[in-house]
């Protein structure tokens, strides 16, 4: 790191104490999905999607139909919305996870 200019030295990795959050789990049909909390926004982010898409039966509607790229596309947009609407670090900012990724959050968000 000091050879190339970097800032972090050597008793700073040391010193560094990880934290151990709990992982974040929801269902998606037939499947328990368990990822990363907040700070991380890849748990919340990808439960939305998931409970957004529901049961939509993108399989029957085919690869790159239409009507399936645009509920992805779209269940993708919402997430990425409210990630950057209430998703932070847990240590500054109060995220509402366990509305984030509720069904009934995403029923109301796909309308």
């Amino acid at each position: 790191m000091s050879k190339n200019g970097g800032l972090i030295t050597r008793e700073d990795l040391k010193s560094y104490k990880p934290v151990w959050r709990t992982p974040i789990c929801g269902n998606f049909r037939q499947a328990k999905i368990c990822s990363m909390p907040p700070p991380s926004s890849g748990g919340v982010h990808l439960l939305e999607i998931l409970n957004i898409i529901g049961d939509t039966d993108l399989k029957s509607l085919g690869w790159h139909h239409p009507d399936a790229l645009h509920l992805i596309v779209e269940a993708m947009k919402i997430a990425y919305a409210d990630r950057s609407q209430y998703l932070g670090d847990l240590d500054f900012v109060k995220v509402p996870v366990a509305q984030l990724i509720s069904l009934a959050y995403a029923k109301k968000r796909r309308q």
